[in-house]
């Protein structure tokens, strides 16, 4: 071997043992798995139960008479949280009902939580006792759950198709005294079923639309008052020091290893290493970051951990101007890698904050200790604005009895659910739309003038309309 080969081989050599150290410099130690690992940098949290809360809270006070809550408002989820795990571990029985039968015992004095989504029952659990939890039960999903004053063995819940009656051996909390006390408090705004409000008869008709009672709740009488919003960017896409400085809670200090690009629609894009992670910053007001994994690993999916990543992920990147609450699970599987996607959602105060032309809340794609994708919305929303306040005796009711409205939701209707081809009358046109309602909520809606406007949120069939509050102008629908 001559001199000249030896030398080209220690030098190949050097080389490749001078790409390996560079690279070990330039990969963070969040790229290794929960087993690669003695002990695991994600702070694992005493109690992530504050992260459940329900999109809206139902009381009947019997006799029909109901009002409605949108969020937690009067802190009674929070005393039913232990019920609903001991509940659920400790049933006897768990018996599918009838639709009839359970709003048959809604018009009792009860407490019925509707939550943001399907929640898969195991990690529904294991959310509220923070421990992972293994159920064996017939119900997979929880979308409501409803419990009767003065009936301390049994409860209600929904999975999103059926409905079901659970007995348990554990005592369960006894909302009477809850119930009985909003009852006294004249200021809540009165809620009623579509069938009720607008007085719509339930007969036998072969149409589905017409034979069926609607028992979503809506408003009768006035509404709580809301305020416009002013908005702004926490961050600004156009400070690149600012954006450095984020980056190093992510990247680690060491920045002399990224490189900044900014896109045409003038983005600044920071790049870690060889593309190992990279941050985003949009000038429209939203944030990402991602992490390259190898998807041949086998990551576990793991509930408690993979969440714990998410929400240290949002603090490092994140705001806690807002309340951010968890909306959706998904699990995840890439190749040999299990993981969870994780959707969380802000709110001002009882209300939910929906941005129409860009991102909401916070999206978070979980595999090991490895975030793969992460989202965020990084507007502030500090300012309140002066504004007219809406006199309407009955501000519902003249939403959708507004002409144009009432003409879109129809026709709308009518192409999705293809009923085209029935010659309808107008009183059947009116009991078509009214009993197409599905849901109905309260929203804090991002405007083209970057303010918050407060809306209506109302779902006809699978169609949102989000419609201005002070306006009755719908803003948009899809």
């Amino acid at each position: 071997m001559t001199r000249e080969t030896i030398k080209s081989i220690v030098i190949a050599v050097l080389f490749g043992l001078i790409i390996v150290l560079l690279r070990s410099l330039w990969m963070d130690d969040s790229v290794l798995t929960r087993e690669e690992k003695l002990s695991s940098s994600t702070q694992i949290r005493d109690d992530v139960a504050y992260l459940l809360e329900p999109k809206a809270v139902n009381v009947s006070f019997g006799r029909s008479k109901m009002t409605t809550f949108f969020f937690d408002k009067e802190d009674i989820f929070d005393a039913f949280k232990p019920s609903i795990a001991e509940g659920i571990k400790q049933r006897l029985t768990e018996s599918p009902i009838s639709t009839d039968r359970y709003y048959e015992e809604r018009k009792f004095k009860s407490v019925e939580f509707v939550l943001p989504s399907k929640f898969p029952t195991d990690l529904l659990l294991t959310l509220l006792t923070n421990e992972e939890t293994v159920y064996t039960g017939k119900i997979e999903f929880v979308e409501k759950l409803m419990f009767i004053s003065r009936t301390s063995d049994r409860f209600y819940i929904y999975d999103g198709d059926n409905y079901f009656e659970v007995i348990t051996k554990t005592t369960i909390y006894d909302s009477i005294d809850f119930v009985d006390q909003i009852e006294k408090d004249k200021s809540n705004s009165v809620y009623k079923t579509v069938s009720e409000r607008f007085y719509l008869k339930n007969n036998n008709e072969s149409s589905s639309f017409r034979s069926r009672k609607n028992e979503v709740l809506i408003p009768e009488g006035k509404l709580e008052s809301l305020v416009p919003i002013k908005v702004v960017n926490e961050i600004d896409a156009s400070q690149s020091i600012e954006i450095q400085s984020l980056a190093k809670n992510v990247f680690g200090s060491r920045l002399n290893f990224v490189q900044e690009v900014i896109d045409v629609n003038g983005a600044i894009v920071l790049l870690y290493g060889y593309g190992d992670k990279a941050l985003k910053v949009t000038p429209d007001g939203s944030l990402e970051y991602s992490e390259k994994i190898d998807y041949q690993k086998n990551y576990r999916r793991d509930f408690l951990l993979n969440l714990n990543v998410a929400l240290d992920t949002i603090e490092k990147l994140g705001s806690k101007s807002e309340r951010i609450y968890l909306s959706k699970v998904t699990k995840l599987r890439q190749g040999n890698a299990d993981g969870f996607g994780f959707e969380f959602e802000y709110r001002i105060d009882n209300t939910k904050v929906i941005d129409l032309k860009g991102f909401s809340g916070v999206k978070a794609d979980v595999y090991g200790e490895q975030i793969s994708s992460f989202t965020r919305n990084i507007k502030n929303y500090y300012t309140k604005l002066s504004y007219n306040r809406n006199t309407e005796i009955d501000p519902f009711y003249s939403m959708i009895d507004k002409k144009e409205n009432f003409n879109l939701f129809y026709e709308n209707f009518k192409n999705d659910s293809g009923y085209g081809y029935l010659d309808l009358t107008r009183e059947q046109i009116n009991d078509m739309v009214l009993k197409a309602i599905s849901d109905f909520y309260m929203a804090y809606v991002l405007n083209e003038d970057n303010e918050l406007v407060p809306a209506y949120a109302i779902t006809f069939g699978d169609r949102v309309y989000y419609i201005d509050y002070f306006t009755n102008r719908v803003l948009e629908s899809y």
